[in-house]
């Protein structure tokens, strides 16, 4: 009976161990396994396919991709970086459509009119943001249809 208790109390701790040791092993690969070359060549992202406005220079939003893998792509960071590059860029949609092929959408704001304010001229898009002139294409402004001065 003694017996019975110790190699039970013995396979039990061997148990613990090996989940244990299991986890370890896990965390260990998950953390360092990107870093591997052979690894980072798999999940690294090859091809960039951009669509839509075309009022941002592709290479700068290609080059936010270039250490990046799409197995651990962070989507939330690469919106607000592309965001960052124009004022003009509304909404950006970011997703993996193959392993390697990242698929970016632009779409630009609507631009609702021309404002003075304080002596210079900025864009009104239709959720009320003031965007600097400079960022307009002369097609941009022919299509604007209001100008108002404040």
């Amino acid at each position: 009976m003694v017996k019975k208790k110790k190699t039970k109390s013995k396979n039990k701790r061997l148990r613990v161990f090996l989940v244990a040791l299991w986890l370890t092993t896990c965390s260990f690969l998950g953390f360092f396994l990107p870093d591997i070359p052979v690894v980072k060549n798999l999940i690294k992202i090859e091809k960039v396919e951009i669509s839509g406005y075309d009022g941002v220079d592709k290479n700068e939003i290609k080059k936010l991709f270039s250490s990046k893998s799409w197995v651990f792509l962070n989507t939330e960071d690469i919106v607000k970086q592309i965001k960052s590059l124009n004022p003009l860029i509304g909404d950006v949609y970011v997703r993996v459509v193959k392993p390697k092929v990242v698929k970016v959408k632009l779409k630009k704001k609507k631009i609702l009119g021309i404002v003075k304010y304080k002596g210079k001229e900025y864009a009104l898009d239709d959720k009320s943001n003031l965007i600097e002139i400079k960022y307009l294409s002369k097609q941009d402004l022919k299509e604007i249809k209001y100008k108002i001065i404040y």
